[in-house]
């Protein structure tokens, strides 16, 4: 079978998109992989290095420009004022190079320690994308113009139904809610998804995204942390994913992420193994915990978790009210499946 996946990252997190490459190529040797990476602003070295890595396991690498793909898109994009690189929004507009049913967006930071298959085996139906869910209350849903019943996706692990996408105008619907909120939407490129696919989103299981939250809390104290009423994983579930996961994410919270000398994180070794096997040789430069992350860490630790867990909730309100993103009516309605 022949699987189509997606990267997307500028020159700082190449090494990352290497390792995630190789570890997605060592695991899927029996299949046909086609890779399509967009490139904003890359140095030669790295395309190179993509591209020997790709023919080494007989995969096939397309390199397209990030300003190709997202066009006058990009001004209006740059005029948000973001520590993420506009690389996040790529996913949103694969359809314009990849003419198969399906494609999986990967981001970088990220390690495959299974078979990607199932993926391609499994049931969309009337789903035009599918993700992982986040543990989102229905106060933050409603934020972000979703009902308390709607499914939150998180975007960096993000199955496509390029068939369902085309069909639909999708890409058209992610353009048209991007200028309608000025090039500064909510949750970025995974508000986006999430509102424009709202009702058409399939939960994958956790274990195609192992988040952090995963790792230091189970299923029930996930829900109360971030305030969930509704459905969310159940615990033998969230289990299954930290310990036999299918892909790991290192988000940027909770653990220092494993390309730094001195990462406490579980799977620190995985991506490690991968580093050398891509003939990444160099050391480690040093890192360390933000001082917000340390000191969660160390409550997290040293209180009983019903009291950690009133503070965690009063600071991530905090945090979203000086956010301040709410979707307005007319968007919505502009918007509107």
């Amino acid at each position: 079978m022949k699987l189509h996946i997606a990267y997307a990252c500028n020159t700082c997190y190449m090494e990352q998109t290497i390792v995630s490459m190789v570890s997605l190529l060592e695991h899927n040797r029996t299949q046909q992989i086609v890779l399509y990476f967009i490139a904003d602003h890359v140095k030669p070295f790295w395309i190179e290095m993509a591209r020997r890595t790709a023919a080494a396991y007989g995969a096939r690498l397309k390199v397209v420009s990030l300003d190709r793909l997202l066009g006058e898109l990009k001004q209006v994009l740059s005029l948000q004022n973001s520590r993420h690189p506009l690389t996040i929004y790529a996913k949103l507009f694969l359809d314009r190079i990849c003419g198969a049913d399906r494609i999986l967006y990967l981001d970088s930071d990220t390690v495959i320690l299974d078979s990607l298959l199932p993926l391609w085996d499994m049931e969309f139906k009337n789903a035009w994308a599918a993700g992982v869910a986040m543990p989102y209350s229905d106060i933050q849903k409603r934020r972000l113009g979703l009902d308390p019943a709607d499914t939150y996706v998180c975007d960096g692990i993000l199955m496509l139904h390029l068939k369902q996408w085309r069909e639909q105008c999708c890409g058209q619907r992610c353009v048209d809610y991007i200028y309608a909120k000025k090039g500064r939407p909510p949750m970025l490129s995974e508000g986006v998804v999430n509102f424009i696919c709202r009702k058409r989103l399939l939960v994958l299981h956790p274990r195609y995204n192992l988040m952090s939250g995963m790792l230091l809390w189970d299923a029930a104290q996930l829900m109360r942390l971030y305030g969930v009423q509704g459905g969310y994983y159940a615990n033998r579930e969230i289990l299954q994913a930290r310990y036999r996961p299918v892909i790991v994410h290192y988000l940027n919270e909770l653990y220092l992420r494993p390309w730094y000398a001195g990462s406490g994180h579980p799977y620190c070794l995985a991506y490690r193994y991968y580093r050398k096997k891509a003939g990444l040789q160099s050391r480690l430069p040093y890192g360390r915990l933000k001082t917000r992350t340390y000191v969660l860490r160390i409550m997290n630790a040293c209180l009983p978790f019903s009291v950690f867990c009133g503070i965690y909730r009063r600071i991530k309100g905090i945090e979203q009210k000086r956010r301040g993103q709410f979707i307005s009516r007319d968007i919505m309605d502009r918007c509107r499946i």
